[in-house]
């Protein structure tokens, strides 16, 4: 049997022929469609959930009828079979046979093999996989893509990151294929054609101009960020992100990164190089074991290890415990749901909050945030899979940008994990309050969107009790004159008082604020010159 739901419903018997459906049976078509997306026993209770809008009606006997209908009129014989499902509760399910063939696994594998292939450095068949991947959807950018689905929120919870996927590889696609050097001219023309339907995908804009760049047209990729701008400002009420501001003004430098460079088509990430100052990313990388780091993020770290003596180069570590025992904790209280702002590279030995997370709850929906073009680089390629975990580079002051991308990807009446890891201490201004208050309504602006039963997690460098030695290196406020840029890394060393501001009045978890170590800690605390710490609060 064939069953084609990305588009019209198309279902073909086991000989191959079509089935017919007239158009007044709509919900005939729902059911099928539905029960097609979702591969599990489906409860009669759940049924009319997905199939009805929720209201107060009782629907009685109505979903069971129409299963009966469709068993009896419709599909082959056998086809809709009755289980048990999780709770013990009679559920119906459309049974998969070999030889089967649905257009939504055929899009999950295209999808699961192209991303691999990009992984591994074989652009083509990446190229060619995600091109299958959008071939399956068989209406047009104009065209409603999922039309027997029923519009209800119970669908909605499956439909979201499936449409999110399908965005996905149609970004990546374009991505692959400028990668691959293909004429910017030919790619720039599939992309309008794109972003006629999806006008704020500021994504897609970006492709657009770096398209057209490399097709020898700056001026007509400068004309494009004028209109993107132009429709999110209309739309949207807003402007350009940092991402696409930052593209703009590569493109007037003519910076060199967005030229081609065919010697890279295939090859893995390599060691950064490059730059006047160590980057954050760069030293945590470092720190934590991995390779994608630069000499002077190598060199800042022994200097400051070597000239104070400190212990605080051990400190990565233990932010990174932190925040496996808060995911954890997080994850056992059923959150499911996970927003990490300031992400940061992966790690090397898989210590990512997906992973963790998905030890505890297997389809665990995570958003990684991050505005560094190598770290949105390596987490797109180790980390996203286009579908349950998937990565935004931007900056996490776009709160707009950002929860535009959350709504997309999560279910925002459900709880939310909202982590603040080793971020909030880059955002500032060297005033005397280190401009904690600006901040703090950024923060109250994720928590604003998201629903009562979530957490907030923030840990964050203080100027308490900092070794006097380590202060040169990397306070913001009051910088050395004496430290060369390329041995500082400036933060705003905020008090706990400062700090705890961010937490917007919600009650912390305890052990309340303190050090990262301390935090319902499974080894030895250790005290050093340089404090992190941090907390979890309820979102009420």
């Amino acid at each position: 049997m064939e069953v084609l739901i990305l588009g019209d419903l198309v279902v073909r018997d086991d000989r191959g022929e079509q089935i017919i459906f007239p158009r007044r049976q709509r919900r005939v078509r729902s059911l099928i469609a539905t029960l097609a997306l979702i591969d599990r026993p489906v409860s009669v209770r759940d049924l009319a959930s997905l199939l009805w809008e929720h209201d107060d009606r009782d629907l009685g006997s109505a979903p069971s009828s129409l299963v009966y209908k469709v068993r009896k009129e419709i599909l082959p014989p056998g086809r809709i079979v009755t289980e048990t499902d999780e709770y013990d509760r009679q559920a119906y399910r459309l049974i998969r046979r070999p030889g089967d063939a649905f257009d939504i696994d055929r899009f999950a594998s295209a999808m699961t093999l192209a991303d691999r292939a990009r992984r591994s450095g074989d652009l083509q068949r990446a190229a060619d996989l995600y091109g299958e991947a959008v071939g399956l959807w068989r209406g047009g950018p104009a065209d409603p893509p999922l039309p027997d689905l029923p519009d209800t929120l119970a669908v909605r919870h499956y439909t979201d990151p499936l449409l999110t996927r399908l965005r996905h590889a149609v970004e990546a696609h374009f991505e692959v294929k400028l990668e691959l050097g293909r004429p910017g001219q030919e790619i720039a023309e599939q992309i309008r054609s794109r972003l006629r339907y999806d006008e704020t995908n500021e994504h897609l804009h970006g492709l657009l101009m770096t398209a057209l760049y490399r097709a020898g047209r700056a001026t007509d990729a400068l004309r494009a960020f004028k209109h993107a701008a132009e429709i999110l400002d209309a739309e949207l009420e807003t402007s350009p992100g940092p991402a696409l501001q930052r593209l703009r003004e590569r493109i007037i430098e003519h910076h060199p990164t967005l030229d081609w460079n065919p010697s890279q088509v295939g090859s893995p990430p390599a060691r950064i190089e490059s730059g006047k100052i160590p980057t954050v990313r760069g030293t945590m990388d470092y720190l934590l074991g991995g390779k994608d780091n630069s000499s002077l993020d190598r060199e800042f770290v022994t200097h400051v290890v070597e000239s104070t003596g400190t212990t605080a180069h051990e400190l990565p570590e233990e932010i990174r415990n932190w925040l496996v025992r808060v995911v954890r904790f997080l994850a056992k209280q059923g959150i499911a749901q996970f927003l990490d702002l300031g992400s940061g590279m992966p790690i090397p030995d898989g210590r990512n909050l997906h992973t963790v997370a998905e030890q505890i709850t297997p389809d665990t929906r995570v958003l990684y945030v991050d505005n560094e073009p190598i770290t949105a680089a390596h987490s797109n390629a180790l980390m996203a899979d286009g579908d349950r975990v998937i990565f935004l580079e931007s900056d996490l002051s776009d709160v707009p940008a950002v929860l535009h991308r959350a709504r997309a990807h999560f279910n925002l009446a459900q709880p939310v994990g909202l982590i603040f890891c080793n971020s909030l201490q880059y955002l500032g201004e060297a005033d005397a309050d280190l401009s904690t208050g600006p901040v703090a309504k950024i923060v109250q602006q994720y928590i604003d969107a998201l629903a009562p039963g979530g957490y907030l997690a923030i840990n964050t460098i203080t100027g308490d009790d900092l070794d006097p030695q380590l202060r040169p290196f990397v306070d913001a406020a009051d910088p050395a004159p004496d430290v060369p840029q390329e041995l500082r890394m400036p933060q705003f060393l905020r008090s706990a008082e400062q700090i705890e501001r961010f937490f917007c009045g919600l009650p912390l978890l305890e052990p309340g604020l303190t050090d990262v170590g301390k935090w319902r800690p499974t080894r030895p605390f250790v005290t050093r010159g340089m404090r992190i710490i941090g907390g979890v609060a309820a979102i009420g």
